[in-house]
């Protein structure tokens, strides 16, 4: 028995070598050559029409005229966002949460700066997240665009919601309420007041937008970086090769889920009310020459009559992809596989409970070092 079972050890040890050799060696200098084939390629053509406008499309866009952080910040009125995860701000502008930085997480160990996850349109590689409404022959819907009064909260913290409101001028009123946790959640609720003769019929939807990628994104030949959604119970993926050399969207349906944009160590995720069946969509399009990579989503629609309102809650997920806090956000709110956002890799149903092993172990050391050493004794 103890010699089947050293050499099954030594089969599978085996297998995983040959197998990391081949790829190295092999599949990833295919993989790299076809990406920068494909960014080649990309660069090569002229300013694509695009899969439809895209929401908050500038003339900021184009190369000639990004800004630095202090000069694009000013361009709107902002609220503060300080929790002791996040720092940051919100733009009155379209209500975007387009400003915030990773208080735990450090650039390098030896560098102060903390991790900027979202930054604001006009700087290079803007990104950032929004929300608004749509409605055939309604003028003056909110959207990426649209300026806010700030109604109460003169800064975003837990247990310290901010309220904004807007009138479209044609007795639509539209209050809209922000709240953060101590971790990596917001929380928007839209309440929309029909104060016109007749009913409208609305249907909510938001945007999370990357204009270009950063040089230090894409190039993962193993782990997904890119547009990411689970829809129902299904998983879909497209890494930013891909997804750029899409000629439409790809689009997708389901009860439940939530739909982003992934980078190697952090996530920007809508989470819709999850009894709710709700589209969305991957899309690209090239502005001013900038390719902007969006994920979209649109939840289920209201007929409002004259003097009812409607109310809207969608969570935005935006911070480090651990574990356990994304185990934490899917079971609260009912969201399917949010621990997927972390790419376990084609051997998942190793790495997954390994590393929950791992984190065990780590729970009472407190010192992965140790862990690691308690898990090989384990294994």
């Amino acid at each position: 028995q103890q010699e089947n079972n050293r050499n099954l050890v030594i089969f599978i040890v085996a297998s995983l070598l040959i197998f990391g050799v081949y790829y190295w060696f092999v599949m990833r200098p295919i993989e790299l050559q076809r990406a920068e084939a494909a960014r080649a390629a990309a660069a090569a053509q002229a300013p694509a029409e695009g899969v439809g406008p895209v929401p908050g499309a500038s003339s900021s866009d184009s190369p000639s005229a990004f800004v630095d952080e202090r000069t694009a910040l000013s361009r709107s009125a902002r609220v503060p966002v300080r929790t002791p995860a996040l720092t940051g701000s919100i733009s009155m502008t379209g209500g975007r949460i387009d400003h915030l930085y990773l208080n735990d997480y450090r650039v390098t160990l030896d560098d102060p700066a903390t991790i900027e996850l979202l930054r604001p349109e006009g700087m290079e590689h803007a990104y950032f997240a929004y929300v608004g409404w749509l409605g055939q022959n309604i003028e003056g819907l909110p959207g990426p665009d649209t300026q806010w009064i700030l109604r109460s909260g003169t800064e975003l913290s837990p247990g310290h919601p901010i309220v904004m409101n807007y009138d479209n001028g044609q007795g639509l009123t539209f209050t809209r309420t922000i709240e953060v946790d101590e971790q990596f959640l917001f929380t928007i609720t839209d309440r929309v007041d029909n104060n016109s003769d007749h009913s409208v019929t609305l249907a909510p939807y938001g945007s999370i937008q990357r204009r270009g990628i950063p040089t230090d994104l894409g190039r993962q030949p193993i782990v997904h970086e890119g547009a990411i959604g689970v829809f129902g119970d299904q998983l879909h993926q497209s890494k930013y090769p891909n997804w750029e050399d899409e000629d439409r969207p790809e689009e997708y349906a389901g009860e439940g889920g939530w739909v982003g944009v992934t980078d190697k160590y952090w996530l920007t995720a809508f989470i819709p009310e999850q009894d709710e069946t709700f589209e969305a969509q991957f899309r690209t399009a090239e502005r001013g020459g900038v390719r902007t990579f969006e994920t979209a989503y649109q939840s289920r629609t209201w007929v409002i009559p004259a003097g009812r309102s409607a109310t809207e809650t969608v969570h935005l997920f935006a911070g480090a992809k651990r574990n356990e806090i994304l185990t934490a956000y899917g079971e609260e709110l009912g969201a399917p596989r949010m621990t997927d956002a972390i790419d376990w890799g084609m051997f998942w149903f190793l790495t997954k409970p390994f590393f929950t092993v791992l984190e065990f172990f780590y729970g009472l050391v407190h010192n992965f070092g140790v862990a690691i050493l308690l898990l090989t004794v384990a294994v």
